[in-house]
């Protein structure tokens, strides 16, 4: 079987799709653009991640800026403390300048993998996207 993903479609809460993400080969499967389906590069790494505490559970939001359309894909990880599986799944693409909104944020956070950081970039990303943009409506 080729290492990557599968992806399908779900829509949380009515608002907007999100896309579960299956991991083959043990979770090792590679990253695709959702917008131009290009894979990116096996030894390539997110553009920014940054992790949330969200009602116990943490998340870990990956931004991944495609060089063929500059689009990025947000992958996220769910951690779950108690209860289910962890999972990924992906958010709807964001715009390049959207996308370079969340990297700007992440980069201007003193601590981006510690949940419990109180800055205002964590706060702004509590969904993975900037509070009231165009990707959280």
């Amino acid at each position: 079987m080729k290492q990557g993903r599968s992806i399908e479609r779900l829509q949380i809460d009515n608002k907007w799709p999100l896309f579960k993400c299956y991991r083959e080969n043990g979770g090792n499967g590679r990253v695709k653009c959702l917008t131009c389906k290009k894979e990116f590069a096996a030894d390539s790494e997110p553009n920014a991640a940054i992790s949330i505490f969200v009602a116990g559970d943490e998340y870990t939001y990956s931004y991944w800026k495609c060089k063929e359309c500059s689009f990025y894909t947000v992958e996220s990880y769910h951690d779950r403390f108690l209860g289910a599986e962890d999972e990924a799944f992906f958010l709807p693409p964001f715009s390049e300048e959207e996308g370079d909104r969340c990297v700007e944020l992440v980069r201007a956070c003193p601590s981006p993998f510690n949940k419990s950081c109180q800055c205002a970039s964590h706060d702004e990303l509590y969904y993975g996207t900037p509070r009231g943009s165009k990707a959280e409506s």
